[in-house]
This record gives structure tokens, sequence and C-alpha cells, in this order.
């Protein structure tokens, strides 16, 4: 097969088929045995040896991905409910297109000693949550994500008086929403008696050209979850279904390999996009 990469400047004469170049193991061929058999890479990319499983890391990885799909980590929306001490609406929709980093609680298991013959053991007694969410905001001109918690906060202690608001008119609950590619809503946590705690200082420098951020400490009591999609898994079983996305094709973990070679792997991977999506 001929073909071309850099834009057409450069001919690749009579290149091999995805299969003779990448063989049983994929990307297993052009990258075989250029990085060491105990590094990531390596396992990921050389051939197994002698004895060895010949189902290939990448390979599972993709079958696996394929298979039960995955959720992103940068796809999530938070949808407040007011309290009584807030009197204006909070924007839920504009707070989570601003919200550029969300901490989502844990919870973990209260234990103590208990020891009856030999060593002890750590019986649990009780749940111990976090109780505490980091979220940071982008500042629009009106500085709206800094001024809603501003108000929050002067209602559970007023400025002037100093005398405190009743508990239960200060809390309110959030739900902690996150959503998969299709937008379809997968796992939520709603979030009790929660509150600002701490409105965090903004960092500003002479040098930077980007944007303000706030950073808000929120406290809370407990949570509960729930699951959103009973069917998690995608519908595809075989890695053959599973074509290669074009953010791979030029970028991810190519893109590096990309920058370890020096630029060398970038033309061969651009112009074998297709091809591996071809193999997957």
């Amino acid at each position: 097969m001929t073909g071309t990469f850099l834009g057409g400047l450069v001919p690749v004469p009579d290149l091999p088929s995805a299969s003779d170049l990448l063989g049983g193991n994929p990307l297993g061929g052009a990258m075989n045995g250029l990085f060491p058999d105990d590094s990531l890479l390596g396992q990921l990319f050389n051939r197994p040896g002698p004895g060895q499983n010949s189902t290939s890391s990448v390979t599972k990885l993709w079958s696996n991905f394929g298979t039960y799909g995955y959720v992103p980590n940068n796809r999530f929306r938070m949808e407040f409910t007011p309290p009584k001490v807030l009197q204006e609406q909070l924007d839920n929709e504009r707070l989570s297109v601003a919200c550029e980093e969300l901490t989502l609680p844990g919870k973990s298991l209260g234990t103590t000693d208990y020891t009856l013959q030999g060593p002890s053991r750590q019986m649990p007694y009780e749940f111990i949550y976090s109780q505490s969410i980091e979220m940071s905001f982008r500042l629009s001109d009106n500085m709206y994500e800094r001024k809603i918690w501003l108000d929050w906060m002067d209602g559970v202690i007023t400025p002037e008086t100093g005398f405190m608001s009743y508990y239960e008119d200060y809390v309110s609950t959030v739900d902690l929403v996150l959503v998969d590619d299709s937008d379809a809503d997968v796992y939520k946590w709603t979030v009790n008696e929660i509150y600002p705690k701490a409105i965090g200082p903004i960092q500003m420098a002479q040098s930077n050209e980007g944007y303000a951020i706030q950073p808000i400490t929120f406290n809370f009591r407990d949570f509960t979850t729930e699951l959103l999609q009973q069917d998690l898994a995608s519908g595809i079983t075989d890695p053959g279904q599973f074509s290669m996305p074009e953010a791979a094709q030029n970028g991810g973990l190519l893109g590096e390999i990309n920058d370890m070679t020096g630029g060398l792997s970038g033309a061969v991977i651009n112009n074998y996009g297709t091809m591996l999506n071809d193999l997957f």
C-alpha cells in the first residue's frame, strides 16, 4: 500500500498492511522491543515471550472498555437545593459549567482493636464520612461564583451582629451526578446537611494570563448514593467491534509515544490511524 504523511510532503511507498505490521499483538509489531519488558509501555507493546499469554494488555484493556464502557472524570453536574437563609436561587447550570475541579466525598469504617487471644483484630463499629468537599470555580466578570457562597455564609452568621442562624436554616443538600459521554446520568451522590465552610484565597500574579479560580470548601454530615444506569455494559463484547477514538490516533498514549520517540512515531501513527481502526 502506498501512502504519505507529513501533510503529503513525504511519500511512503509500499507500506505493509496493518496485519503484517502489527501481527498477533495489537501495536506489538512496530513497537515490539522498543521499550523494556518490565516497563508499562513494554508490557503494552512488546510481543509475549515463549510460554506467556498471547493476549496483549492493550487487547485486554480495549476489550474491557468495549464491554463495560467507562465514565469520564470530567463530566459531572451539581444540583444544590437553596437553604432558607439564602434569599436568591442558585444557578446550578452555571455553577456546574464553572466548576473546574470537584472532590467527590468518601467514607470509611471506624475501627477499634479487639483482642480475645493472639493478635488483635480491627473491629468496625461506625461509618466515618470525610465531611468536606473541595470545589474550584472559574470566576465570571460579576464574581457570581464567589458572591453566592459569601451570601450563604453570611446567612450562617450575620456579619453585623454575629448572631448565628438555626442549623436547619443554613444547611441544605446537593446532588453530585456523574455523566457519561452520551450525557446520560450514571451515578449520584446526595450530600446531606451541606454548607460552605471556607472561601479560599484567589491566587493572582502579573505573569498569569489565565482566569481567576475560586476554591470553596463545603462541610457536610453524610451522603447516600444511587446507581442511575442499571445496564452499564456498552453491549460490545468483541474487541473487534471497538474502534479506536480519534483522540487516540493523534494524542493520548500515542501522543506520549510520539514525544518519547522525538516525533518519529507521530507521522507513522497519523498515517496508520485508519488501519488501527480496521484492526479493532
